[in-house]
């Protein structure tokens, strides 16, 4: 199996492909790179880009892209601008700045609108390299649903938690008398122990620091 996706920090980095901890490593997953300057190399992926960024930047008051209103786009703009500085410079917020602030979404408002989108694209986006059904082309979502009928499904699913399992990041830490360190907390289980000054996996999620999953490097 093979993952293909664009260079930068954000899809190379230490958390997917780390030969011991990072999530494409445990899956057994090789991650190949695009060539800089060349999107044809990505084929179709880079078709679905021009429309689920799209659409989710559009859900969004401070979208500045194409068919955006130019006037509305200054003046955003200049807000943007003042806000910046005013959180650069540590400055007390205006009134004007806090409303523009509020115009952002939080991280969590993001992630779900990003779920939204990816969930409407599969249900009911006409794919053009999809086959016609009453002369309309199937979406993502119907012509999976075809392809399990038509040809079985012999798919050995994951349960709910090996799911989650499977993409939670992992570092590498040393117990200390029971005690795990993980960024600014500290974790205490009796089973660490038993591993006292051994290196161990702890699995984490990002937005939830009251858990952690520790197993042992093997």
């Amino acid at each position: 199996l093979f993952v293909y996706s664009d260079n930068g920090g954000g899809e190379k980095n230490k958390m997917l492909d780390d030969e011991e901890v990072g999530i494409f490593s445990r899956m057994h997953v090789d991650h190949m790179t695009g060539i800089p300057g060349n999107p044809q190399a990505r084929g179709i992926i880079e078709r679905l880009n021009g429309v689920i960024p799209i659409n989710l930047a559009r859900r969004f008051a401070t979208y500045n892209g194409r068919n955006a209103d130019p006037e509305f786009v200054r003046v955003m703009s200049k807000k943007m601008v003042s806000l910046t500085n005013a959180l650069r410079q540590g400055k007390e917020l205006t009134t004007e700045q806090k409303r523009t602030l509020g115009l952002i979404p939080d991280w969590n408002t993001l992630i779900q609108a990003v779920g939204e989108e990816i969930e409407k694209y599969n249900q009911s986006h006409e794919h053009s390299e999809l086959p016609k059904v009453n002369g309309q082309h199937m979406s993502p979502l119907a012509y999976r649903k075809f392809v399990l009928e038509t040809e079985g499904d012999d798919i050995e699913y994951v349960t709910a938690q090996e799911l989650r399992d499977m993409f939670l990041p992992e570092e590498i830490r040393t117990a200390a008398r029971g005690w795990i360190q993980l960024g600014t907390n500290d974790y205490f289980a009796k089973e660490l122990i038993e591993v006292d000054q051994e290196k161990v996996r702890v699995a984490f999620n990002p937005h939830d620091a009251q858990e952690v999953y520790i197993r042992r490097l093997d």
